[in-house]
């Protein structure tokens, strides 16, 4: 089993998490309750401006605008839906790594792994971040060159694709730095874990048997049993020292 991490999450940490995640959660509610009754309306918008311009070639032409239009409210709206999933991906990945057995089996990988392992565990925490980061931008690239905006007049519809595709940007920009912050309080709690295991136990020092100082013992002469100093602070021992001595033979003062 991985070694558990002593995990310390601080109140700012916390706090710029909590309104992250539920910014994010908002955000990929948006193509669901609010850019899919502007959706439906404008469908139904279209079907009467179908039936309304039925002179001459009117209809036809009508009926190529609404063609064109319902096309690209299903790439977008594909598209939207598709952003929120990955979303919402990140956040199930990144609220697992909050569980600390979750959090040190990862650590462990990355540390000790192969790289191939290492690289499929880094790709299942952060690829739905690449993606969505990512896809954000061309998203709004689609939306501006949309013909629902360009040529339709679908204003509403528009206003919210736009709103939503900025959003995003900031929403995938907040994941990330959560992501960063996250993999470096791991980081730290894995550093503070190797150095409580290679630390003394607790009762270490008191254990060691304590000496007074004796020049029969202690100095460079030939039949000494210690050394003339101290080994921490390189100095010399005076005789009311109090002296650590331990098995292996090494002495510094208490």
């Amino acid at each position: 089993p991985a070694p558990r991490l002593p995990l310390r999450y601080s109140w700012p940490f916390k706090a710029y998490c909590f309104l992250a995640f539920s910014g994010s959660l908002l955000w990929a509610l948006i193509p669901f309750l609010d850019l899919l009754p502007l959706e439906d309306k404008g469908s139904l918008e279209g079907l009467a401006t179908l039936f309304a311009d039925d002179s001459g070639g009117g209809l036809a032409a009508a009926a190529g605008r609404s063609r064109v239009a319902t096309s690209d409210d299903l790439a977008l709206s594909h598209s939207s839906r598709a952003l929120s999933g990955y979303l919402i991906a990140f956040l199930f990945v990144r609220a697992c790594l909050f569980l600390p057995c979750l959090a040190a089996r990862v650590v462990q990988v990355q540390r000790t792994a192969r790289i191939c392992c290492m690289y499929i565990v880094h790709m299942s925490m952060h690829a739905p971040l690449y993606v969505l980061s990512f896809g954000t931008i061309l998203f709004w690239a689609q939306v501006v060159q949309s013909s629902v905006c360009n040529d339709y007049g679908r204003d509403d519809l528009c206003r919210g694709l736009r709103i939503y595709a900025a959003t995003g940007c900031l929403v995938s920009a907040f994941c990330a730095s959560v992501a960063y912050w996250h993999s470096r309080v791991l980081e730290e709690a894995e550093v503070a874990r190797v150095q409580n295991a290679r630390r003394a136990p607790p009762g270490t020092l008191q254990r060691i048997p304590t000496f007074a100082y004796d020049a029969s013992l202690f100095g460079e002469d030939e039949g000494k049993r210690y050394p003339a100093e101290c080994r921490i602070c390189l100095v010399a021992w005076r005789p009311q020292d109090k002296i650590k001595i331990t098995a292996c033979g090494h002495a510094f003062h208490e």
